[in-house]
Formats: C-alpha cells, sequence, structure tokens
C-alpha cells in the first residue's frame, strides 16, 4: 500500500496536536474538567440555587468553592471540599431570612474547611455560610452572581513499587508520610454515608505548635507559614497534593417555590486548567481563575487549531501604559494581584503552574512552562523572588477559549402564554482585568484589553454591543438605539454597555426572572423591542473588537518565539443561558399552578484568526 505524504502529514498533525493538548486548557465538550463555571446563581425575587458537583473519578480530590457577585465579580463566600472517589455533593443558595444577603447551606456530609458548613449526618443540615458584604459594595449584591470550582489537586500520588512518591521531589516519602496520606484518604472515605473523620483535615492544616491532634501522622500535613503580606511558599508542606485529574461536573437548578418554576443548567467545564497542584492556605481568595495554565487550545473560525500563549509582561510603570491607562491585547500583566491576606485580588498569579515548573526542573517531565526558568529549582526562583508575584497566570488564555463576538438565543415573550425570557450574560474574568491606580494618576483605573476603559461605571469594565432580532417569519429588527435606562438622545449618543460581571437582560419592560434592583445597579438591563415581536430569535453582538483584541502566540510553551505567527481573538470572555417562564392562564382546577420553565444555553460566534 502506498502511503501519501499528505496523509503522514495529516497522521502527525493530529499526534502533534494531541500532545499539545495534554498540556493546554480547552473546553470539555463532555461537560467534565478541573474548572467548572455556573454562570448564574440567584437568591433574588424568591429564587433559590441548588448546586451541584460530581467527583467521576476514583481519586481524592481537594476543590475550592467560590461564589462572586454579578454588580463586580468580587468573592463573596468560598470554602474548600474534600471529595472521596465519584462522591456527588449539593447545595442550596438562598436569601438570608435574617438580613438583605445570600447564605449557602447543605445537607451533604462530605468535608469541608470551614468544618461546620457539612452536615453531620444524613438527616441533618450543616451550619449557614452568610455571604460576606464585599468591599465598596453592598450586602443585597451577593444575591446574584455566579460560581467557581477549581480542582487544587488530589491525594492520588506516583507509585514506585509500594511507595509513593513526593510530587516535587519524586524521592521516596517517609513511612509515617505514607501513613498520613492513607490516613487522610479514610478520613474522607464516606462509611455508611458519613465521612469517617473530617477532624483531621481541619487538623491537617493547623500549625504544629497549636495542633491538638499533633502525634497523628496527619497533622499540620498541610501547614506552611502564610504572611499576611505576601504568598507563602506552598511547595514546602509536608504532604502537597499531586496534580488535579479532572472528571468534575456539575449543574445548577433555579427554583421559585412561589411561582412554582425549576430550571436546570449545565457548568462550562475547562480541562487541563492548571499542571499542578495548588492548594493553599484557606480563607482567602486563592486560588482563582488566574492560577492555570497561560496557554489554551482554539479553534478559529477556519475550522484549525491554534494553540494561544499570551505575549510578554508588560512593564505597568512605563510612560506610555501610564499616560494611556489601558494594557495592550498583546502582553501579560500581574496587576490585578494584591499582596495583602483577604484583599478583592488574588496573592499569587498562576499558582497552578509553580510545582510543575519547580517539578520540571528536576525531572524529565512533559510539562513547559512559561517564559526560560529552566535553572530555576525553588518556589522564589520561579516566582521572582520576594516580590514576585507569581508566573503569568491564565488570565488571558482562559479570556481567549472564552472570547466570542457575539450571542445568539430565543426569546418568547407571547402574551397569551404570560411569556417571560431572560438572558444571563456573564463575564467571568473580567475582575483580573482592571485595577486601581494610584493617587495621582489622570485616570482611576487602569484596564487591559480586550475590556474597554469605563464610561457608564468608573470602577468597571464595560462592553459595548448591538442588538439585533428576528421574529420567527425571519423579519428583522435592530435595538441598537437604546440605553439600559431608555432610548438613547443627542446629548448621550453612545452604544449600550454590559458593566457587570453577571448581566440580566429582560425585554419589553417584562419582569426580570433572576434579578431585583437591590442586586445591583449595573446588572440589570431592558431591551424594548417593536410591538408585535413576541418570539422568535436575537443576537447581541460587541463593537469595536477589532480595535481592542486579544493577540497570542501561536506556539507551544516553551519553544523559541521569534518568527511564531500570531492568533488573534476579537470577542469577549462570556458564557450565559436564556431563561423562558411561561404561566398557562387556562387551567381551571382551584389551587392549581400551571407555570414553566426552561433554560438554554446560548450559541456564540467567534472570530479567530493566525497570521
Amino acid at each position: 500500500m502506498t502511503i501519501k505524504p499528505s496523509q503522514i502529514a495529516l497522521s502527525f498533525l493530529g499526534t502533534l496536536m494531541s500532545a499539545i493538548s495534554s498540556a493546554q486548557m480547552y473546553l470539555d465538550q463532555s461537560g467534565q474538567g478541573q474548572l467548572l463555571m455556573y454562570p448564574v446563581y440567584t437568591a433574588a425575587n424568591g429564587n433559590d440555587t441548588y448546586m451541584s458537583l460530581l467527583n467521576s473519578t476514583d481519586d481524592y480530590k481537594a476543590v475550592s468553592v467560590r461564589f462572586l457577585q454579578a454588580d463586580d465579580g468580587q468573592s463573596v463566600s468560598g470554602f474548600y471540599l474534600y471529595l472521596s472517589p465519584r462522591d456527588h455533593w449539593s447545595a442550596v443558595i438562598t436569601k438570608n431570612p435574617n438580613g438583605d444577603g445570600a447564605i449557602i447551606r447543605t445537607g451533604d456530609t462530605s468535608c469541608t474547611i470551614p468544618s461546620q458548613l457539612a452536615a453531620t449526618g444524613s438527616n441533618s443540615i450543616g451550619a449557614t455560610l452568610t455571604f460576606e458584604e464585599a468591599e465598596n459594595s453592598k450586602l443585597p449584591y451577593n444575591l446574584i452572581g455566579h460560581i467557581e470550582v477549581i480542582e487544587m489537586g488530589t491525594l492520588n500520588y506516583e507509585r514506585a513499587g509500594a511507595n509513593d512518591l513526593h510530587p516535587i521531589t519524586q524521592q521516596i516519602f517517609s513511612a509515617d508520610n505514607q501513613k498520613a496520606i492513607d490516613q487522610l484518604k479514610s478520613s474522607i472515605r464516606h462509611v455508611n454515608n458519613v465521612p469517617v473523620n473530617c477532624s483531621l483535615l481541619s487538623a491537617a492544616w493547623q500549625a504544629p505548635s497549636n495542633n491538638p491532634q499533633n502525634t497523628v501522622p496527619s497533622s499540620s500535613a498541610f501547614y506552611y507559614p502564610d504572611t499576611d503580606n505576601g504568598p507563602g511558599d506552598f511547595t514546602q508542606v509536608r504532604l502537597p497534593l499531586a496534580a488535579p485529574s479532572g472528571g468534575l461536573s456539575g449543574h445548577g437548578i433555579i427554583i421559585n417555590v412561589p411561582d412554582g418554576t425549576a430550571v436546570q443548567y449545565e457548568a462550562v467545564a475547562v480541562n487541563n486548567f492548571m499542571s499542578g497542584s495548588y492548594h493553599p492556605t484557606p480563607g482567602g481568595n486563592e486560588p482563582g481563575i488566574d492560577d492555570g495554565v497561560p496557554s489554551a487550545v482554539l479553534s478559529t473560525t477556519d475550522g484549525k487549531k491554534a494553540i494561544f500563549l499570551p505575549g510578554p509582561l508588560v512593564d505597568t510603570e512605563s510612560e506610555d501604559i501610564q499616560n494611556s491607562g489601558v494594557i495592550p491585547g498583546d502582553k501579560v500583566s500581574l496587576f490585578h494581584v494584591t499582596r495583602v491576606r483577604d484583599a478583592t485580588g488574588s496573592r499569587l498569579a498562576g499558582g497552578g503552574q509553580i510545582i510543575a515548573a519547580i517539578k520540571d526542573n528536576n525531572s524529565r517531565d512533559s510539562f513547559h512552562f512559561y517564559g526560560d526558568h529552566s535553572s530555576n529549582n525553588s518556589f522564589l526562583e520561579v516566582i521572582g523572588g520576594e516580590q514576585g508575584l507569581g508566573l503569568p497566570g491564565s488570565k488571558e488564555a482562559l479570556s481567549a477559549l472564552l472570547g466570542h463576538n457575539s450571542i445568539v438565543n430565543d426569546y418568547v415573550l407571547d402574551p397569551s402564554l404570560n411569556a417571560n425570557t431572560n438572558w444571563v450574560l456573564t463575564f467571568p474574568t473580567i475582575r483580573d482585568f482592571i485595577v486601581s491606580r494610584p493617587q495621582g494618576s489622570t485616570t482611576k483605573h487602569m484596564v487591559q484589553l480586550p475590556f474597554t476603559s469605563p464610561y457608564t461605571r468608573q470602577d468597571f469594565p464595560c462592553a459595548q454591543f448591538t442588538f439585533e432580532y428576528w421574529d420567527r417569519l425571519t423579519y428583522r429588527h435592530e435595538a441598537g438605539v437604546y440605553n439600559t435606562s431608555g432610548f438613547l438622545t443627542p446629548t448621550n449618543p453612545r452604544p449600550p454597555e454590559l458593566c457587570s460581571a453577571n448581566n440580566v437582560v429582560s425585554f419589553s419592560k417584562k419582569i426580570n426572572i433572576l434579578s431585583s434592583e437591590r442586586s445591583g445597579e449595573n446588572v440589570n438591563h431592558s431591551i424594548e423591542l417593536e410591538q408585535g415581536f413576541i418570539s422568535g430569535w436575537a443576537k447581541l453582538k460587541f463593537l469595536h473588537l477589532d480595535k481592542r483584541p486579544l493577540v497570542g502566540r501561536s506556539g507551544v510553551q516553551g519553544q523559541q518565539t521569534a518568527g511564531v505567527s500570531a492568533v488573534t481573538v476579537q470577542g469577549l470572555p462570556v458564557i450565559g443561558i436564556a431563561i423562558q417562564k411561561y404561566v398557562n392562564n387556562y387551567v381551571i382546577k382551584s389551587g392549581a399552578v400551571a407555570n414553566y420553565s426552561i433554560a438554554l444555553k446560548h450559541s456564540f460566534t467567534t472570530n479567530i484568526s493566525t497570521d
């Protein structure tokens, strides 16, 4: 048989892409991954949100669960969750009956940090975790937002015969450390529907001097010194976790008891998000969406595969940047990182690469990290010394992966059905693309492309858009002459803008299904459709993307970048759903409620090209 050169080339390309994708993040169409993004939770307008999380693997996992409010994406609650193999966990976010904000409660017994959140038995409810009032915010703002779930690592170590190997040094663990691993796995494992001993996980985080269980092999196993004004060296823990293995999936269900409705949606899954484990001290804003690998597998507009690797670090102190107040889209910034513990921003970027970067220097590993760190073999060397903020993280690559230039979905407003539609548009990375500038600067904030400088809001990026809609008979109309408070006037000629991390769009002055005015003045948007347009489909299109693209190198991490072609993403990182509600007024039985709701995934278009 004669093999054509083109067949060899295609075979080689397929093998290459398979190898490349193992080190780059990608959207997992099966819904399983290391990073899950739930586009919305809401406890406003009589809604409760039930979230579900499944570990489909045989691994014991450490998972970070974080809730971010809609108005500006600030973290309002978070905890660590430790899942046993094939574990399923769920909880409900609801309005605080004794306050203005949201709370979360669970009847699930899987181990958590803080430990009191978990239920103590199959017929009990754990303690209430109250959502916080974010900095420069209001308590009701946390009633609606979105959820991040990040796998921090596994208790599943490499083996050498009968021995466990240290994830970084590849040295054999001591007998006590092997006992500690087994003990922690056993503590997480469910027996008669309850984990064996969740208190061992709390003890594993305590300093040896303060640990009442310091005679137990696993005591202080996760502890490392962690100062208030800088990230501690988490690689020095006695038992660092092994790399994440993926296999997480989840969904949300929004239930409105008074209306008798429930809608379910699936979480967006990203695989290969982190190359190494990152298990920081609980209680802060780590880990975050900036802690993954800095590259992603993209599909170009013409159907080809491309690797997006961001450009070099930008000098935010340069005169050009200071004068413009804008970070170019072909650079990487760490300006969202703050060194203060419990502050809004993360204290370290690229945390999920650091162990892999050190390990790569000590062994022949397939991971190729960002930049030239080939001679670095310690935490401080990799992050750039005592004042280092980490490695260039994943916010640019994840934004490229989620980059879309338009959103398409249905709308139904039929008065005979009392129908209503809300669109949810969530920017999961937006909070890391703006930073406050020092006093004396010409502008208060600095913004990184692809987002625009603040106009509607002075403290947050915005996205300008147009809106086209069709009825079911293909008649088209454009609602491009309005803003969120009404129609444009000659004194207000700007296009409308989305200026929140979560945005809820309603139509023709219908009641907002998901949110209320108290949930954030910039969250809710109303689009007035022409009379007669009661059902059909619509397209929301972002403006001026050609002037603010994300530009990366279409290459592989670690390779020489000279002469490598560019990959350009003209789009904004957005996820979301449409929710439709119907009311059947023809039910005549007394006391009967005939209301229905459905959730529809958005369809997206992209504009991704390589030079």
